[in-house]
């Protein structure tokens, strides 16, 4: 896999000769994992009905860990080149969702962080 690289804010690197930056492999999976976890659903045109449905799941007075543990599987599980999920754990810090997870890819192990 070969993808643009992107920074802690999801903007494109550049490199100091203008072009932009891309990552390969493992590192390109890891990335593109975040990036599917991070989608919200309905967020996309083309793919309405994919992401995470952060408002119902995730965002409500009591959110429903179990149902945001599994629309995450779902959507790290479509991510190109992801074969399996190794561990996933899910946790609230005060008000703050997280989640890390290790990835099985084609490429060999990677873990993420959410």
């Amino acid at each position: 896999m070969i993808s643009f690289q992107t920074d802690d804010d999801n903007d494109f690197v550049t490199l100091p000769n203008g072009n932009l930056a891309m990552v390969t492999d493992r590192q390109a999976v890891a990335q593109e994992a975040k990036h599917f976890a991070a989608t919200a659903r309905a967020e996309m045109i083309h793919a309405y009905d994919e992401g995470i449905p952060f408002l119902r799941e995730a965002f409500s007075k009591q959110p429903n860990l179990a149902q945001f543990e599994a629309s995450l599987r779902r959507r790290l599980l479509g991510t190109p080149d992801v074969t399996g999920i190794v561990s996933l754990t899910i946790q609230i810090e005060g008000e703050t969702l997280k989640y890390t997870a290790t990835l099985q890819t084609s490429y060999g192990t990677v873990t993420i962080n959410g």
